[in-house]
């Protein structure tokens, strides 16, 4: 069970395939000892009764009390063995996985989708250590009770065979109906669920406006849709499950009258008659079996397809610290003709950007709505990969750091906040497993939020799913304490001003002089438009800001408009 995982389907299963061949045996051994009952009723009336042997009878008992015993301890086993794959590859595929549905996220802007790694080899998992892998264990050994039932008779063997063909037939059929119905609902059910999720994500504005009707009509008509596919497929199930359950029944009868013509005309016992009937019924159960497990079945194939295109995108790990700066870094950022794509974007959101930030220094990046700066904010946070060019952080490029090591270098503060679930402490501690108190403390004196926090209740104050339960601008503020958690030596603050009031505006900027004074570098995005159109700054707050900045880069639909050195012209100014 220690081998290495490969990236498919067939690669985890194969990794397995140890266990699963003792499964396997175990199932031969479990479908002899079925054969307990049919032969124990064969002694008895072949044996015990005709001798009136009560010693025989005793000894054949005891025989049977310890093979049923064997059969349950070896089927307890084989259910353990199989239980203990599936919890062993989600062990395995845990980490992995997740960090496939942390890539999926970011290229898809957060969407609800992007979990389906985890669902999907839930159930793949689920098959595969669960009854309905059992039996299609137990499916090839029909043959095998065949073969007995030959034994008996050939006219009972042939009898076995053509029962076990219609049986199998009807699984066929099973499968070839019900194939298009459950995929049809599976993609039905997804788009209902799709659609439940977005309405969740944007229940203020719809309840505000009065859209959450629309959005119920719409969800009820896909809902609809999936719950039509899914009756049709279950009726044809159920159908296929009755008929194939009433046959077997029929034919097992059909078998013991069968027997009993052989038994009239001299060329069976009593005791074959009766053993041949349980033996088939035991036959054709892993046939009946297979056509009530088949939904699963086709569940499982339908996982396993999209697990083998979800783990053929997942990005090679390892390897990637080599080519990272051997010292500290300092936090020079450099941006070299960089092109970014949105999530599932085909245009560009940014073109050919080319400026270096020194280390230790500001930069303030401006421009109007939808030039491009949350985007350039980003991308120097490695969140969103050029599609062309590159940003360096002391030389390296960023797809070259491990992400871990990135992540304790930068300080990202986005426009919303976005805090996760957990307390206040655990969101400024970046969910850190061993959180120093003091450096949480530190990270807040130094984002000026302390007050703010002793006031919201405490460190401990928990923190509802995106925050949601704070105000805008607390949410801002334990957003910049978090990214100052670690003194980390660059930092990106998109939009922090919005929001904030005008004590919490001057609060802000004291931190800004302070993170300068420390040497950080410092990338902050904000919307000053008198700085876009030349005018110069008018708010006081923009005029302290414009200050404080060593450097100056405007927007302009994505594309560099003006990048200045601030620091010169105030020298010239000064001269």
């Amino acid at each position: 069970m220690g081998r290495p995982v490969t990236m498919s389907t067939r690669g985890i299963i194969m990794s397995y395939r140890r266990p699963y061949v003792i499964a396997i045996v175990a199932s031969l051994v479990i479908n002899a000892l079925m054969l307990t009952g049919p032969l124990f009723m064969l002694q008895i009336y072949g044996q015990v009764i005709p001798a009136h042997s009560e010693e025989t009878l005793l000894a054949l008992f005891a025989l049977v009390v310890v093979l049923y015993a064997s059969l349950g301890m070896l089927d307890l086993s084989r259910s353990r063995i199989l239980n203990r794959i599936s919890l062993q590859m989600n062990g395995k595929m845990r980490a992995p996985l997740f960090d496939l549905v942390m890539l999926r996220a970011l290229q898809s802007n957060g969407a609800a989708a992007s979990d389906e790694p985890l669902r999907e080899y839930g159930i793949f998992t689920g098959f595969l250590g669960g009854p309905a892998v059992a039996a299609f264990f137990d499916g090839p050994l029909v043959f095998f009770y065949i073969a007995i039932i030959f034994l008996f008779h050939p006219l009972l063997g042939w009898f076995a065979s053509g029962a076990a063909v219609v049986l199998g037939l009807l699984a066929l059929i099973n499968f070839q109906i019900n194939r298009a119905p459950q995929e049809m609902a599976l993609k039905s059910a997804a788009k209902a669920q799709g659609l439940l999720s977005s309405g969740v994500r944007a229940i203020e504005p719809l309840m505000a406006m009065g859209m959450s009707g629309g959005v119920k009509r719409r969800w009820l008509a896909a809902d609809d849709d999936a719950q039509k596919h899914k009756d049709a497929s279950s009726a044809r199930i159920a159908s296929i499950g009755s008929i194939s359950k009433a046959l077997r029944l029929f034919l097992q009868s059909s078998m013991l009258a069968l027997g009993a013509w052989l038994v009239i005309k001299g060329e069976a016992t009593a005791g074959v008659m009766i053993a041949a009937s349980i033996i088939l019924g035991r036959a054709l159960q892993p046939v009946e079996q297979a056509i009530v497990h088949w939904r699963t079945y086709q569940r499982y194939r339908i996982a396993r397809r999209k697990l083998d295109t979800f783990l053929s995108g997942m990005p090679p790990g390892g390897g990637r610290d080599k080519t990272t700066p051997e010292h500290a870094p300092a936090g020079r950022v450099d941006v070299r003709e960089l092109f970014v794509l949105p999530p599932g974007g085909r245009a560009p959101v940014l073109e050919n950007l080319n400026f270096s930030l020194p280390a230790g220094r500001m930069l303030l990046v401006t421009g109007g709505n939808g030039s491009g700066k949350s985007s350039l904010a980003k991308a120097l946070a490695g969140v969103w990969p050029p599609a062309r060019g590159k940003v360096s952080l002391d030389g390296a490029d960023l797809r070259l750091w491990p992400r871990e090591k990135l992540g304790r270098l930068t300080g990202y503060a986005p426009q919303d906040g976005q805090l996760v679930e957990g307390t206040i402490a655990q969101n400024i501690s970046r969910l850190d497993e061993k959180p120093e108190d003091e450096a949480i403390t530190r990270a807040a004196a130094q984002a000026h939020a302390a007050e703010l926090i002793k006031a919201a209740g405490g460190y401990d104050r928990p923190v509802a799913p995106d925050g949601r339960n704070l105000s805008m601008g607390e949410r801002k503020r334990i957003a910049l304490a978090r990214a100052l958690y670690g003194d980390p030596v660059l930092l990106i603050l998109d939009e922090p001003f919005a929001g904030l009031d005008g004590e919490g505006m001057g609060d802000l900027l004291k931190a800004l002089k302070e993170m300068k004074a420390k040497g950080r570098s410092i990338v902050l995005i904000e919307h000053v438009p008198g700085l876009v159109s030349g005018a110069g700054a008018s708010q006081t707050w923009e005029k302290e800001l414009e200050k404080l900045a060593d450097y100056l880069l405007v927007l302009d639909n994505g594309r560099q408009a003006a990048f200045k050195s601030r620091r010169r012209q105030e020298h010239a100014g000064a001269s």
